[in-house]
């Protein structure tokens, strides 16, 4: 009887101070970095797996947080869920912050799901610097659709 106490009272001990101290590192990033913080405590969530609960910080993050953060947040939720949901938030980052990035990661996500004639669009709405990884993507969606503009592009492509 007093082992099974005594394992009792070491495994209720051990959950404490196991509890406690996520609370404390949950608590030292919002005291760190105050309202930046949901980004850390997605990395975190991401960390231990729980991608639904890292979704939740991101969104939190990216309504809350100052426009660095919340575009990292923004950022990092086009890379959870599934390929829908994704897309979808990888398209709002490309309206939203219209930069190389921005379009790169968007374009990236459409040719997970082979969306040629969305890529197109959008690499040619938001002018972009020459990425040479967002050129090949244009150029794959032009090749794939066999668009007759494909000429044009490479001349321009090799041209600028």
């Amino acid at each position: 009887m007093k082992g099974v106490k005594k394992l009792f009272v070491f495994l209720s001990i051990s959950f404490i101070f196991l509890f406690l101290g996520c609370n404390k590192e949950k608590n030292s990033l919002v005291k760190q970095f105050g309202i930046n913080s949901y980004y850390f405590l997605g990395l975190n969530e991401l960390k231990e797996n729980n991608q639904e609960e890292a979704i939740r910080m991101f969104q939190k993050g990216i309504r809350k947080s100052d426009d660095f953060f919340a575009r990292k947040c923004m950022e990092e939720i086009t890379f959870l869920g599934n390929p829908s949901q994704r897309v979808s938030m990888a398209l709002h980052f490309a309206e939203k912050y219209k930069d190389t990035d921005a379009v790169l990661r968007a374009v990236q996500e459409l040719t997970t799901i082979e969306d040629y004639d969305k890529i197109i669009s959008i690499t040619s709405k938001y002018p972009c610097d020459y990425n040479s990884e967002l050129t090949k993507l244009k150029l794959n969606a032009v090749v794939n659709k066999q668009r007759k503009d494909f000429a044009g592009e490479i001349e321009d492509w090799f041209l600028h």
